[in-house]
């Protein structure tokens, strides 16, 4: 089973020990989807980052609120320089060569 999280603002410790909890060894593999802030901003259809820079949106990750990146991600993709279609490329790879190795 493949389940996407979406973690922005939790710390990466506290976040990789809230879901390994759920999953018993080598049942739960962290993959950061790594797409810096200047990209984020260009790609803001709504423009909430502007507002969040004007003071709009209290607690914005990275803007006025701190983000941390989890330190020792299983698989990171970078969105600054693959395409969506090669990132899901990859991720699939990574996790049908992850099962592999389980069994």
């Amino acid at each position: 089973m493949i389940t996407k999280k979406e973690y922005i603002n939790i710390g990466g410790r506290a976040r990789r020990e809230a879901e390994t909890a759920r999953f018993e060894d080598g049942e739960f593999v962290e993959m950061f989807v790594n797409t810096p802030l200047d990209v984020a901003e260009q790609r803001d259809p709504k423009g909430l980052y502007n507002e969040a820079r004007r003071g709009g949106i209290p607690h914005f990750t990275d803007i006025n609120s701190p983000y941390e990146a989890p330190k020792n991600p299983d698989f990171e993709v970078d969105t600054s320089v693959l395409t969506s279609e090669h990132i899901a490329e990859q991720l699939v790879a990574n996790v049908i060569s992850e099962l592999e190795l389980q069994q």
